[in-house]
């Protein structure tokens, strides 16, 4: 029952990190798993969270298979602590192997994620252009490559898209070079609220309505 416990009071733990207007959902156990691929499919079911769950429920059970073993007490209990923890991880994995190979029975699509590196001081500078001819050449770059969607970091480009309009056209540009979709990072305002977002760039219709706002700003 311990490492039960132990793994509910840290997954409330990782819950309680995103409260508040300080919420960073940075060191969540499931973001240390992203290059395992079998032991997180299980979060498209119950989320991030119980990926964390059957981690520390798993290196529970191990802890208590060791303690056993070291102090010599009950080889039983060892054998059977050691037993539960593989079967957890086994299973999650097996199911996270079953999922995988169904999803690579669909669609495949080349991404990339693009940096433009900027610094803070020439990232609010309005009359510099460099940033718009790096991520331009990044992403033709990229697309030269393979990219079917390119990816652009949060922020990108430091402007309210429903005020710079010329941002559209620009967008679409590089689409229509590209010969891909792109995902922009920018900023738009809504009465007196601002919002942080990301634009949807379609390769056949430019941009589109497809927007996602930040939930919480940090």
């Amino acid at each position: 029952i311990y490492p039960v416990f132990a793994a509910c009071l840290w997954v409330i733990s990782e819950w309680i990190h995103t409260l508040t207007w300080i919420g960073l959902p940075w060191g969540r156990l499931a973001i240390g798993q992203v290059k395992n691929l079998n032991n997180i499919q299980i979060a498209s079911l119950l989320g991030s969270y119980f990926v964390a769950f059957i981690i520390i429920v798993t290196a529970g059970f191990l802890a208590l298979s060791i303690v056993n073993i070291l102090k010599k007490a009950n080889i039983k209990k060892a054998i059977a602590f050691f037993a539960v923890a593989v079967m957890v991880f086994s299973s999650n994995n097996i199911y996270g192997g079953i999922m995988l190979e169904t999803e690579n029975n669909g669609h495949k699509v080349t991404a990339a994620a693009i940096q433009g590196n900027f610094s803070t001081d020439e990232k609010w500078d309005e009359e510099s252009e460099d940033i718009f001819e790096i991520h331009q050449t990044l992403s033709l770059d990229a697309a030269s490559e393979g990219a079917k969607l390119i990816v652009w970091s949060e922020t990108a480009l430091p402007y309210r898209i429903n005020i710079v309009k010329w941002i559209d056209e620009y967008a679409e540009n590089i689409t229509k070079k590209a010969d891909a979709s792109l995902i922009i990072g920018c900023f738009e305002s809504v009465d007196n609220d601002f919002y942080n977002i990301t634009k949807y760039v379609s390769k056949e219709g430019g941009m589109t309505d497809t927007t996602y706002a930040k939930r919480r700003l940090v």
